[in-house]
This record gives structure tokens, C-alpha cells and sequence, in this order.
């Protein structure tokens, strides 16, 4: 999650990559299936300089398979929020 909120594009880019690849992958909630990471990728879509990190904190989102995954139905309202 460290590198996430790194300032290094190229940091959060790999980052937003490897936890892709991990939910896709993963049949069981873990660290990575949380509240706190989605709010990290929400931010990242909404307020990082890099367009790449942008697109890739999506892309990242898009991995997971339920709300419930993202960490629970108030992520609902943080996703409009990121967006608009």
C-alpha cells in the first residue's frame, strides 16, 4: 500500500499493476480487499498529476468483483465523489 501513495508515477503505476493482479487472482478477502486500498485507488483516479497512474488506479478498481470487496457498500458514494 506504501507505494501506492508514492509521488513517483512510475511507483503507484507498478503498484495499481501488482494489486490488479493480486484481487484478480484472489478468492478470499485480504489486505488488498479493503476500505482503506480503494480509497487509495479513488484518490489516485481523481487527483494524480500522472494520467498513466489514473488510468491504471481504474484499471485496478475494475478488478474487483463485488462492493464487498472494495470494502462495503459506502464505497458507493466515494466513487461518485472521485468522479465528479
Amino acid at each position: 500500500l506504501d507505494g501506492l501513495q508514492n509521488k513517483s508515477a512510475k511507483v503507484t503505476w507498478n503498484s495499481c499493476v501488482a494489486i490488479s493482479k493480486f484481487v484478480q487472482k484472489s478468492e478470499t478477502k485480504n489486505r488488498l480487499c479493503s476500505e482503506d486500498t480503494t480509497k487509495i485507488l479513488f484518490r489516485i483516479l481523481a487527483q494524480h498529476c500522472n494520467l498513466k497512474s489514473r488510468i491504471q488506479a481504474a484499471q485496478c478498481l475494475l478488478c474487483y468483483k463485488s462492493n464487498e470487496q472494495m470494502g462495503g457498500e459506502d464505497i458507493i458514494l466515494m466513487a461518485w465523489e472521485s468522479i465528479a
